[in-house]
């Protein structure tokens, strides 16, 4: 659902549970709502939601509770909310870079990220407080410039990630200590935090 400047909703196709492979929903200026998605349970490969500069949440998702494909969330310009994630507890990836959340506290039931999980360029993000639950992260974690972060507290109870952990270019970092539980990681990357005491 691509480049469609004057669509105002995703209404037609409101009974729409499954889609075995990809759900792209992007560019499209004057999309306000998410809504029509309600029933919207699985998305097999990749769900991704981009460049949809209307979107200020996510509401309509909240069906979504395990994910057998990965999540994209990107350049959604004036998205301030992740409302609409409230129920999701597992999927394959992550991806959140560049809208204007502040919170990620509606993740607060995400227990299981089976691949990757990347937050990037979140200017507005404080905190990483509503992943607490989160304790497995199957591949690489790449946190890079978000400038408002201080602590990593809500990864906090990650026991494992199995791939590399990047934390990078968080300019207002001042520390790491909030990863006691950790226990297993492929590799750790940590520079040009410049504030990283």
């Amino acid at each position: 659902i691509n480049n469609n400047p004057s669509l105002l909703s995703l209404n037609g196709i409101n009974n729409l549970m499954l889609v075995k492979r990809s759900l792209i929903i992007s560019n499209n200026v004057s999309l306000t709502s998410l809504n029509s998605l309600s029933k919207l349970e699985n998305v097999g490969e990749i769900f991704e939601i981009y460049e949809n500069s209307s979107l200020t949440n996510l509401a309509g998702l909240e069906s979504l509770e395990v994910m057998q494909g990965g999540l994209k969330i990107y350049d959604n310009e004036n998205l301030t909310s992740l409302t609409g994630l409230n129920n999701l507890k597992k999927l394959k990836g992550l991806s959140l870079s560049s809208g204007k959340f502040n919170s990620l506290k509606e993740l607060n039931n995400l227990e299981m990220i089976e691949d990757e999980l990347k937050i990037v360029e979140n200017h507005f993000l404080t905190s990483f407080e509503g992943l607490n639950n989160v304790n497995f992260i199957g591949g690489e974690v790449f946190i890079s410039n978000n400038n408002n972060i201080t602590s990593l507290l809500g990864l906090n109870n990650v026991v494992t990630i199995g791939g590399s952990f990047i934390i990078t270019e968080n300019d207002k970092l001042l520390s790491v200590n909030d990863f006691e539980s950790l226990i297993n990681a492929e590799s750790i990357a940590i520079g040009y935090n410049n504030s990283l005491k």
